[in-house]
């Protein structure tokens, strides 16, 4: 199993599923407010929408990602010991734990839109 978790690209997967998720956030944060003007303007309300639902599927690919990763070392939690094994299995619980956190945050952030109109 050690083979298996050393492996480059479990590693980057593991380290892509920690890192991705909250940039996606930000960038579909900064997205939705460069936009609010000129959807206002032009009336595309739909733009908002269309940055939630790819935000959404970015973080879901990586929440994906992460899973097989996981489920690829063993799916065990995260222990005291060091080494590669226990490495693999904390950035893999970490990494599904802050998919699953920005996932909520995107939807968190485009609720506010759904229930008011943005342009005002």
């Amino acid at each position: 199993m050690a083979a298996r978790a050393e492996s480059n690209g479990t590693l980057a997967a593991l380290t892509t599923g920690v890192v991705l998720p909250p940039l996606v956030w930000l960038v579909a944060f900064a997205v939705r407010y460069v936009l609010v003007e000129a959807a206002c303007d032009l009336g595309w309300r739909w733009a908002h929408v269309a940055t939630t639902v790819t935000a959404l599927v970015a973080v879901g690919v990586v929440a994906a990602l992460v899973w097989r990763s996981w489920l690829a070392v063993g799916r065990g939690w995260p222990s005291a010991g060091g080494g590669v094994v226990p490495r693999t299995n904390f950035l893999a619980v970490l990494g599904l734990l802050t998919s699953g956190l920005f996932l909520l945050a995107v939807v968190a952030q485009e609720l506010p839109a759904l229930v008011m109109n943005p342009c005002h």
